[in-house]
């Protein structure tokens, strides 16, 4: 009794066994086989495709950067926000730039009452010199005397013509002041959506004065949205300003758009780096040898409203379309070339 349980129980173990080898057989080879599309047999139209992989971005749009350097003390605005032209957008602290504009305004009014005294003093030396002009007339005074007043009477007219001018220099640092001040708060130059806001207030900001301003936000105009792509250099040539041509973009659940080429790119960018491939030749020689691309720029029409720029995009492109009664034709007249050869031949035999 117990050798026949013992060869039951082998029995059933060798079974799984068995067919745990067999099931690891069938799942790699379910792995291993390669998917195959399948379709009927039918006339089609043979489309070669000109493809290319880019982004979306909008037309029109400005990086705002600071024209003063100091502390953001307020921001008006959040990301997604829509503004309009002139709207203000944010604000720098300006303590420093209203003290300046205030001894910049002190200076131009001390200037004008000295101004005020130097057109005073002309006119104590005018009338001084007419009474001497007019005894010198008399022989009252001489020669000397009169030369000297005429000479003040002119240095003072100097001395107006100067202060006139120091004040012009004064009002321009005054204006050159007050405009630093106008800078410390930041407009909206167009409308359009707050696309990226990276500052935050407390941050402090560089001023336009400097090589490398510091980008407070992003406007931009999304009701006309464009798609740059990198075309391989081998197909640019078959793309031409004003085709139609279809984007789509991924994040939109394969989303695809019409659009028109509206530009080609005039030199090829080194790819992978963007730097322009120039026609010197110490530059030639460097990149020569690597592959190049043309940027090309498709506007997209009618763009959905969550279209949003950076989105990842496929452009795509007809370069030839070939229809089945083209190959047809094509392969008459082959036939009727041929036989036409064969009968030269054997006539001329």
């Amino acid at each position: 009794m117990a050798s026949k349980r013992a060869r039951i129980t082998g029995a059933l173990v060798a079974l799984v066994v068995l067919g745990g080898v067999v099931a690891g057989s069938v799942i790699r080879d379910n792995s291993s086989k390669i998917e195959i599309q399948v379709q009927k047999v039918a006339r089609r139209d043979l489309v070669s495709l000109v493809s290319a992989s880019g982004e979306v971005k909008p037309k029109r749009y400005v990086n705002i950067g600071a024209n003063a350097s100091g502390r953001i003390v307020q921001l008006a605005v959040k990301e997604g926000d829509r503004v309009r032209r002139g709207q203000m957008l944010a604000r720098i602290e300006s303590e420093r730039y209203e003290a300046g504009a205030r001894q910049s305004e002190a200076g131009v009014q001390s200037a004008k009452s000295e101004l005020d005294r130097a057109l005073a003093d002309v006119e104590v030396a005018r009338l001084a010199f007419e009474r001497t002009d007019q005894m010198h007339k008399e022989r009252l005074v001489s020669d000397q005397a009169y030369d000297q007043a005429v000479a003040d009477f002119k240095m003072r007219q100097a001395s107006v013509e100067a202060q006139r001018r120091r004040i012009a220099q004064l009002q321009a640092q005054d204006d050159s002041t007050r405009d630093d001040l106008r800078k410390t708060t930041v407009y909206s130059p167009m409308d359009g959506i707050i696309t990226s806001l990276p500052k935050e207030e407390g941050e402090v900001v560089i001023g336009a004065q400097s090589f490398s301003p510091t980008v407070i936000m992003t406007v931009a105009d999304l009701s006309i949205m464009e798609c740059e792509v990198m075309v391989d250099e081998t197909d640019f040539r078959n793309l031409k300003v004003g085709q139609d041509a279809k984007v789509k973009v991924d994040a939109l659940e394969g989303l695809e758009m019409k659009g028109e080429v509206t530009e080609i790119g005039a030199s090829a960018l080194v790819r992978g780096s963007g730097s322009q491939a120039t026609t010197q030749t110490t530059a030639s020689a460097n990149t020569g040898n690597q592959p190049k691309d043309f940027k090309v720029t498709i506007t997209i029409k009618n763009p959905p409203e969550n279209l949003r720029p950076g989105l990842n995009a496929t452009a795509r492109r007809a370069r030839a379309t070939r229809s089945p009664r083209w190959r047809a034709r094509r392969a008459r007249r082959r036939t009727a070339s041929s036989w036409w050869t064969a009968r030269r031949r054997a006539s001329s035999r």
